[in-house]
């Protein structure tokens, strides 16, 4: 992720000339979702190896924690998608098409975000919502990356 992070905000910065600051606020996004993602990843690993010892009622406190925890790196990840976007958008670098997409995957994650309010239903944090906005946001990565492999920056293709 931080690798991927680093090579799109470098293409970010490069499409948006002087006075960029889109691939800042890009970078403090992806600094948000990860450091979540490690921070449950952890809970979640300790819980699967040792939780049956807490009982049940602990165990199941700690797993709530870590979906919360999940369903909050959709704080971080509204902020990187909707500010490569934007950037996507107004210059073309990677993809506007992409960009286009990557402002309806933000919107996803904010109906994601939601999720945590419920405790049943089809909203329910951990549902079908959830499974969908992750879904839906990996496979947004996935795009952005294959054409960051396939597509010369902008910079460069305008050369």
């Amino acid at each position: 992720f931080t690798p991927w992070a680093g090579a799109l905000a470098a293409r970010l910065r490069e499409a948006e000339g002087a006075g960029a600051w889109l691939y800042l606020t890009f970078l403090s996004g992806v600094i948000v979702t990860f450091a979540v993602d490690v921070s449950a990843s952890f809970i979640f690993m300790a819980l699967s190896d040792r939780g049956w010892a807490l009982g049940d009622a602990s165990a199941q406190i700690l797993a709530d924690i870590t979906n919360y925890a999940y369903i909050f790196t959709g704080f971080g990840s509204v902020v990187f998608v909707t500010a490569a976007s934007v950037v996507m958008i107004r210059t073309g670098e990677v993809a506007r098409m992409l960009g286009q997409l990557g402002l309806l995957v933000a919107v996803i994650q904010i109906i994601c975000l939601f999720t945590a309010f419920f405790t049943d239903g089809f909203m329910v944090g951990g549902g079908l919502i959830s499974i969908a906005g992750f879904t839906l946001l990996g496979l947004w990565w996935l795009a952005v990356s294959i054409v960051m492999i396939v597509r010369a920056p902008a910079a460069v293709e305008g050369s």
